[in-house]
């Protein structure tokens, strides 16, 4: 299933960011300059009007283990995949925050589903996710 623009089966309006998330971008945004902190302003505002509105940006683990800016989505009632954003080449929660494009979030929500589908739920289980994202690397699952 390949989620696109004119899926509308969203409940909320806009996408939601978690607190843990929300805390660290404007930490780091403390030390920065007032043009950065206008950048920001106005991410946080673009953010609101994207969809999928269901889905939540929070802090999630990246290949190489790093806390990293990523996406929360909901597979079913039970379950809620996360994944950290790929290719946004950043160094902190903010730098990866502020290059956030909504393509970022599709492409994010298509890799959650295609785990999902390849691999069920247990996939996502967090005490379970850095095992078998060490076996799918090695070609074992």
């Amino acid at each position: 299933m390949i989620i696109n623009h004119y899926d509308n089966r969203n409940l909320y309006f806009g996408i939601k960011i978690s607190d843990s998330a929300e805390k660290t971008i404007l930490r780091q945004l403390k030390v920065e300059s007032a043009k950065t902190r206008k950048l920001a302003e106005q991410q946080f505002e673009k953010i609101k009007t994207w969809e999928p509105q269901n889905a939540e940006l929070v802090l999630a683990k990246n290949s190489e283990g790093n806390t990293q800016l990523g996406l929360r989505y909901p597979l079913n009632e039970f379950v809620k995949g996360s994944w950290a954003f790929e290719h946004l080449n950043s160094r902190t929660v903010l730098s990866s925050f502020l290059k956030l494009k909504e393509k970022h979030i599709y492409n994010t929500i298509n890799n959650i589903l295609f785990l999902y589908e390849k691999h069920g739920p247990q996939f996502f289980n967090r005490t379970k996710v850095e095992t078998i994202y060490d076996k799918v690397r090695a070609g074992k699952f």
